[in-house]
């Protein structure tokens, strides 16, 4: 047999599959990103000429943006970490792979329903639940490549794996503690620990969201 009827070896296949992973998460990730981009617009009857009016029309869009930008970027990086150490995929790991990008496709619409009534309740928690169940994806994919060191090299340190499973789980349980002390009246009273509940504070803060109170009431005339 000569060398160009040889198999690969299993290692080269494995580097292979993980490059296909690789390649379609960082694209989904891209789409996703576009996308909440694509959502700020000029809404109708807002006065062309006047810039004051532009920026208070388009401030919630921008500022939900913004956060959903830095909430997916550092889901990329929680990603990215994870392709780098497992030396293999197999069928169940892809499966975990796609349900987290499943949640990462949903951010531009709770996004879009975080800019469109910003400062409310509903929108705050349906936001904080989103970002929760993909936390929550991100934390099963790992628990699974981690497990008995399934998908990672042998000597992979106990004591990182340890770190990152709490790190992620706690990153998930940060959302579900954002939504679950979301206040009307109050705001968020849980100190924030995670870019996702520091973004949700930051929403529904009453010295913050107070600013837009005079955008969110000449909305209901339109």
């Amino acid at each position: 047999m000569n060398e160009r009827d040889a198999k690969p070896a299993p290692d080269a296949l494995g580097s292979v599959e993980q490059d296909r992973i690789v390649m379609l998460s960082d694209g989904v990730f891209a789409i996703a990103i576009t996308l909440l981009v694509l959502d700020i617009s000029l809404p109708n009857g807002v006065n062309s000429s006047d810039v004051s009016a532009i920026v208070r029309s388009l401030l919630p869009h921008f500022i939900g943006y913004t956060i959903s930008f830095i909430v997916i970027a550092s889901y990329w990086l929680g990603h990215h970490r994870i392709m780098k150490v497992i030396t293999h995929v197999d069928r169940n790991f892809l499966w975990l792979n796609f349900l987290f990008l499943f949640f990462i496709t949903v951010f531009p619409v709770s996004t879009s329903l975080l800019g469109l009534h910003f400062g409310t309740v509903a929108p705050t928690i349906i936001y904080a639940c989103f970002s929760a169940a993909t936390g929550f994806s991100l934390w099963l994919l790992w628990i699974y490549a981690s497990g008995k060191s399934r998908l990672l090299h042998p000597r992979f340190d106990p004591r990182e794996i340890r770190f990152r499973s709490t790190f992620y789980l706690l990153r998930g349980l940060g959302s579900v503690g954002a939504a679950a002390h979301t206040d009307p009246q109050k705001g968020v009273s849980a100190t924030p620990q995670s870019e996702e509940t520091r973004s949700i504070w930051l929403i529904k803060h009453p010295k913050f969201s107070r600013a837009f109170q005079e955008h969110l009431d000449a909305k209901q005339f339109d």
